[in-house]
């Protein structure tokens, strides 16, 4: 953003009329509206960035309820991720590992003792959610 369509949008966020924000900085109104629509837009298309890029980090959770066998797991997580159109980086066998990395605190005789969430991001990380 320049100086000119910063200070456009500083004095109409003040409340001046194209006008006198034209008067002011020495413009004429057909261009302070010109400037103003093109800074407008262009902080439209910063926050469209800004949200598609934050989508890349979002996450989404899928909960393993308790008494899942740990051969079930890896389809629910899939299934889930399949649903929100993401792929995963990882395989089934990355899936068991992070499960049976966390000891009797989650699985037992190859089934989870407790509810067990897992998130993936957007860009298809995974993890264990705490």
């Amino acid at each position: 953003m320049t100086i000119e369509q910063f200070l456009i949008l500083k004095y109409r966020a003040g409340g001046f009329t194209q006008a006198q924000t034209a008067q002011s900085l020495g413009m004429t109104r057909a261009n302070v509206s010109m400037v103003e629509s093109r800074a407008k837009r262009k902080i439209a298309n910063a926050k469209a960035t800004v949200r598609a890029y934050e989508s890349l980090f979002s996450k989404q959770t899928v909960v393993i309820p308790k008494g899942t066998r740990l051969q079930q797991i890896p389809s629910l997580v899939y299934g889930s991720a399949d649903r929100q159109g993401v792929h995963l980086k990882g395989n089934l066998v990355d899936i068991i590992r992070i499960v049976r990395s966390h000891g009797t605190n989650l699985s037992k005789n190859g089934v989870t003792v407790r509810a067990v969430k897992f998130e993936f991001t957007r860009s298809g990380l995974m993890s264990l959610a705490s």
